[in-house]
């Protein structure tokens, strides 16, 4: 019975372990999804403001495509803004706008 309880009390306890791993971890991959999503989006909205100042009046598919685009995506066009003539050449590796 001793062996039983004990192993019944270790098991316990292992899974009580286990399980606070698991919440810390899933804990911080939400929060470092939340950061890249911030980030994402903040840069979609600098990306947008800097369109409208450069180009004024923008195609209305613009916003879909940049809350779509990932950072690094996001990154290329904003660094295009300084040399494009027209907001398509900003797009040109894409399907829009």
């Amino acid at each position: 019975k001793g062996l039983q309880a004990g192993m019944e009390k270790g098991l316990q306890a292992g899974m009580e372990k286990g399980l606070q791993a698991g919440m810390e971890k899933g804990i911080q991959e939400g929060l470092a999804k939340g950061r890249m999503e911030g980030k994402q989006e903040a840069a979609a909205a600098l990306l947008l403001r800097l369109l409208q100042r450069r180009f004024a009046v923008l195609p209305e598919s613009i916003s879909a495509l940049l809350a779509e685009a990932s950072l690094e995506q996001l990154q290329l066009w904003t660094e295009r803004i300084f040399d494009a003539t027209a907001v398509e050449e900003i797009f040109a590796d894409s399907n829009g706008p």
